[in-house]
């Protein structure tokens, strides 16, 4: 078996990031080395270098496309959303995102 992929994720808030990290690390090839909110994302991505930045965004915001442009050429980036509008599927990838995942409702 391969190495493991490293995971970074970013959400702003406490919660959602453990639910995130206890589904990844229930997959042997997934690693989580790091969660943080948007505004720490930059930094955190620079420590830790990820295969992988999964960022949580309800919606586009200027927060979230911010911190997808900004760290987009150190980790690919995905975003998981529970949002199905094509314009926001649209604004994500347009910042830098990478993948797209809409959650159900």
């Amino acid at each position: 078996m391969g190495r493991a992929s490293k995971i970074v994720i970013i959400d702003n808030e406490p919660i959602p990031r453990s639910a995130f990290r206890l589904l990844i690390d229930a997959a042997p090839e997934l690693t989580v080395v790091g969660e943080c909110d948007m505004a720490n994302a930059p930094d955190r991505i620079k420590q830790l270098h990820p295969d992988v930045a999964l960022l949580h965004a309800a919606s586009p915001t200027v927060a979230a496309l911010a911190t997808i442009r900004t760290i987009a050429p150190a980790a690919p980036v995905g975003v998981l959303t529970r949002q199905r509008h094509r314009a926001y599927v649209r604004s994500f990838l347009a910042a830098g995102a990478r993948a797209y995942s809409k959650g159900t409702r």
